[in-house]
């Protein structure tokens, strides 16, 4: 008799007993396997009960096999969690892929789990009812990680979208939903064009296009005319920066969008302020100007009459008539130089020069030549080292160290004077500074020293209007530098002001 076709090979079959013992080494390997798993495996009954326990499972949740065999899985989870446990396991039979479970158990100690458990369906080669097979992976910690990351995501107080490669949103934070108006679920899978206004959305594809070509983290400022559209159809100003990702969903864009509304009318209110500002400057400028060139002739008069009426008249008068006649020569010539000090203030702005080049030792020299009766009558010493070339109004230059020598040369104590001035390099240009041995001052006053009309010290004892300092550093601030004093009473004073550079060699 032939053998039928595509029958098996009576060659290949095996006796029964070989069989059994097959797959006894088997059924022994996997055990075996499963036991020196790392991770937790268990078998349970579609109903839910546990018919198998590994060490990995014991490692997780703290019971040992005996305890376990033959319990309700409502022992290791929430009564809600077992439930839909037990509806997925009564789904499945083989052969079934294996499902997938997101659940929180409990441990042994009541501690709650994040786990993600694998559910296999297995049927016993002997006969015996399928089982599910269960691996338990513990998830806590990543989900703590998630946790975190959302609540940072929904704290941020920039709206933020993550955009794929198709220009749909993917994900945004509760700031976004607020920013635009729209609650989450409405705009997710949505294109990113839905929160552009109409007119901007042609543009903006050809923009993503490009971005996509280099996509770098770059920052996009509301001046370049970015707008965005709420739920309303109101359309706002906002400031963009856009970050490039690569996920297991392919590369996508964290765009971080800011409504600048309120920053742009801060801006038009500061730009406003500052115009006012300006104005109010100007004009202010312009009356100290006019009002002391007004009151110099007058005061000439007075002052000039004065000194006639004293030397016509003064034998006349008795001697508190001098006296009186005196006062008002004397208050007019005070008159006169506050007048001209309010002048000088006044130019600093009004009859200014352009900037150029300017050596300051040449300028420091003819101050020097300028004041040289003062500093032969005091016997003091004025040095300098080589000084920079400096971007500067040449004229207001000199009137600094005029101001800063004439005042060293001024408040001496009782020694010889002895002024130094340096300069040194510094991050806008050149520091320079006028060091005296003079009488000094404390240094809680230093900054009242530039305050206009201030005194430090009493009329009588040092003249002056008490402009000088307020002159130096009205100029020295349209020079774009800062400046300052270090004092000690009775040491001497160092000022110090700060200018632009041509080269700092």
């Amino acid at each position: 008799m032939t053998a039928r076709p595509n029958s098996p090979d009576p060659s290949l079959r095996l006796p029964l007993a070989p069989r059994a013992e097959r797959f006894a080494d088997q059924g022994a390997l996997l055990a075996a396997v499963v036991a020196s798993s790392a991770e937790a495996i268990y078998t349970v009954t579609h109903d839910g009960r546990i018919t198998s326990w590994n060490p990995g499972a014991t490692r997780l949740y703290g019971y040992e096999e005996v305890q376990l065999l033959g319990q309700s899985i409502a022992v290791l989870a929430e009564p809600a969690e077992a439930e839909r446990w037990l509806a997925t396991l009564a789904t499945l039979r083989t052969p079934q892929p294996a499902a997938h479970l997101e659940a929180v158990h409990r441990t042994r100690e009541g501690h709650a789990i994040d786990v993600w458990l694998t559910l296999s369906p297995v049927q016993a080669a002997d006969g015996a009812p399928a089982v599910v097979a269960v691996i338990a992976r513990d998830i806590t910690a990543r989900r703590l990680e998630e946790e975190q990351f959302r609540l940072a995501l929904e704290a941020n107080p920039l709206g933020l979208l993550l955009v794929d490669a198709a220009g749909r949103i993917r994900m945004m934070n509760g700031t976004a939903e607020r920013l635009f108006g729209y609650p989450r679920e409405e705009l997710l899978d949505e294109p990113i064009d839905r929160l552009l206004p109409a007119a901007m959305r042609e543009a903006h594809a050809a923009a993503r296009s490009r971005y996509r070509e280099v996509p770098t983290p770059r920052v996009m400022h509301e001046r370049a005319g970015l707008v965005a559209l709420d739920r309303s159809g109101r359309e706002f100003p906002v400031e963009v920066a856009l970050t490039p990702l690569i996920t297991r969903r392919g590369p996508m864009v964290l765009a971080t969008v800011r409504d600048v509304t309120e920053l742009r009318a801060a801006e038009a209110r500061e730009a406003a302020t500052r115009r006012e500002l300006q104005r109010s400057n100007q004009e202010l400028t312009t009356f100290a100007y006019v009002a002391s060139h007004d009151l110099q002739e007058p005061l000439r008069m007075v002052a000039s009459y004065s000194r006639l009426l004293i030397e016509r008249y003064g034998g006349r008068l008795d001697e508190r008539g001098e006296k009186y006649l005196g006062y008002v020569r004397d208050g007019a010539e005070r008159m006169q130089q506050l007048v001209s000090s309010l002048l000088a203030l006044s130019r600093v702005d009004t009859r200014a020069r352009p900037f150029r080049a300017v050596d300051a030792g040449l300028v420091l020299s003819r101050v020097r030549n300028d004041l040289m009766a003062r500093v032969l009558a005091t016997g003091a010493t004025v040095h300098w080292a080589r000084l920079p070339v400096v971007l500067a109004d040449e004229v207001q230059l000199g009137q600094v160290f005029l101001n800063l020598l004439g005042n060293a040369l001024k408040f001496v104590a009782e020694r010889t004077p002895v002024i130094e001035v340096t300069a040194v390099p510094d991050p806008v240009g050149w520091r320079f500074r006028v060091t005296d041995n003079g009488i000094g001052m404390e240094p809680e006053f230093a900054a009242d020293a530039f305050q206009l009309f201030r005194r430090l010290h009493a009329r009588d004892s040092f003249e002056g209007s008490g402009i000088g300092l307020a002159l130096v550093k009205r100029i020295v601030e349209r020079h774009g530098g800062t400046i300052g004093v270090d004092s000690r009473l009775g040491e001497g004073s160092s000022f110090w002001f700060t200018l632009p550079g041509v080269a700092a060699s």
